[in-house]
């Protein structure tokens, strides 16, 4: 009787385990991922657009997070990362690549802007997927191959 009892629970336990997967959907599709990453990188560079109009005194350095005018449901990416210069260029970009690459759909939402690309470390200038090397110097600390979209003050 006991056996009976300890299979028939062994047997339920098996149909939750294979059950469960259904529940929870399919797997996140990686073009998912990229394209919610890079407007999650677009909404961020939006903000730090804004918050250097607002603020003309802010002449350079990253703008912290805490700065920014970010809708309340948004959670920024924790490796996003950004740096004003001094001659009013502003870059966003990662702060290690991300699991997946943004490229594409950066430069899907910035319509095939010069402004988007990767980092060369090895030349520290902007590569970018439709231009190759555009001669764009960015600063130092970013890492090879990491998305970067630039931007001007006005």
């Amino acid at each position: 009787m006991w056996m009976t009892w300890i299979m028939a629970a062994l047997i339920a336990i098996a149909g939750c385990l294979a059950l469960s997967d259904e529940v929870r959907g399919p797997p996140v599709l990686a073009a998912h991922k990229s394209a919610d990453l890079a407007d999650n990188m677009g909404l961020y560079r939006g903000a730090v657009i804004a918050f250097l109009q607002k603020t003309p005194s802010f002449t350079a350095g990253p703008v912290p997070n805490e700065m920014l005018s970010l809708p309340s449901w948004y959670r920024p990416y924790p490796l996003w990362r950004n740096q004003v210069e001094v001659d009013g260029g502003i870059t966003i970009y990662t702060a290690q690549l991300p699991p997946v690459s943004i490229t594409a759909d950066l430069m899907r939402l910035s319509h095939n802007s010069i402004l988007v690309g990767e980092a060369d470390a090895s030349t520290n200038t902007l590569r970018s997927p439709l231009f190759g090397d555009t001669n764009i110097k960015l600063p130092v600390r970013i890492p090879n191959g990491s998305p970067v979209w630039l931007a001007r003050r006005h």
